[in-house]
């Protein structure tokens, strides 16, 4: 995947801290779009933590000497809770595939925001929320009665618009129609926690995802697996609080 550093106009005058890792000082704010972060030494290893956004999330946390907060982009799912693995993605525009054809395209998906704890390498979740609160939301793939639940966000498909930091990774998507005929897609969901995160500076890009359209004894279905990408030069790991999973996973319930 080729990678280019962009800046969204809307904060391109704007100060924030960088995604990595920070040192624990006496008093340190940090600072990311909608949100202000400050951490305080109240003695014997403990921190206060201060959150201010639309509400104020106020923690005490111990540490010790070799401890850090990074701050990094984590999969979109915890916010406004936790209860779904999977994503579904609506495009703004129908992709038309023709037959026994493949289409790639970039586009861009929402991530959110995640406070760590790291000492001696490992990462404990401290924190995790969204810049762009007003478009974290859920979506139903399916009937009511046995569809499933999804983190939901509308995309644009036009490779011009560039990603905002903070609030979007870059995402390569790979849709195989295997069928004898043409194919529209109006949207993908796919179960995101089997993709990693890499960061760098304060952009971010997501393993892509393979989606090929088959026949099933009749039935026309999507299966997606994910496709993982190499970590280019200098991108770092984003640190997980989730286990990785690898689901086998089908659109079976409409594609269009």
């Amino acid at each position: 995947m080729k990678i280019e550093i962009s800046h969204n106009e809307s904060l391109k005058n704007s100060v924030f801290s960088k995604f990595g890792p920070h040192h624990l000082e006496d008093r340190m704010v940090l600072s990311v779009p909608n949100n202000t972060i400050t951490l305080e030494d109240i003695g014997d290893g403990k921190f206060s933590y201060v959150r201010n956004s639309d509400s104020i999330i106020k923690k005490i946390i111990q540490t010790n000497q070799t401890s850090q907060i990074e701050i990094a982009p984590v999969l979109p799912v915890h916010t406004p809770s936790r209860k779904t693995d999977f994503f579904f993605i609506r495009f703004d525009e129908s992709l038309f595939i023709e037959k026994n054809s493949t289409m790639q395209i970039e586009i861009f998906i929402p991530i959110e925001i995640g406070i760590f704890l790291i000492t001696q390498d490992m990462p404990s979740g401290l924190d995790f929320f969204s810049c762009d609160p007003l478009n974290s939301r859920f979506g139903l793939y399916g009937t009511p009665e046995d569809g499933r639940l999804c983190k939901y966000y509308t995309t644009s498909v036009n490779e011009n618009n560039t990603p905002t930091p903070f609030m979007h990774a870059r995402f390569k998507l790979t849709i195989i129609n295997e069928l004898h005929e043409s194919a529209t897609i109006g949207k993908i969901v796919f179960p995101v926690t089997d993709h990693d995160l890499y960061y760098h500076n304060n952009e971010t890009i997501m393993d892509g995802l393979q989606a090929t359209i088959k026949n099933r004894v009749g039935l026309h279905v999507i299966e997606t697996i994910q496709d993982p990408i190499v970590k280019p030069v200098d991108w770092r790991f984003a640190p997980r609080d989730i286990e990785k999973t690898d689901y086998k996973f089908s659109m079976e319930m409409g594609f269009e």
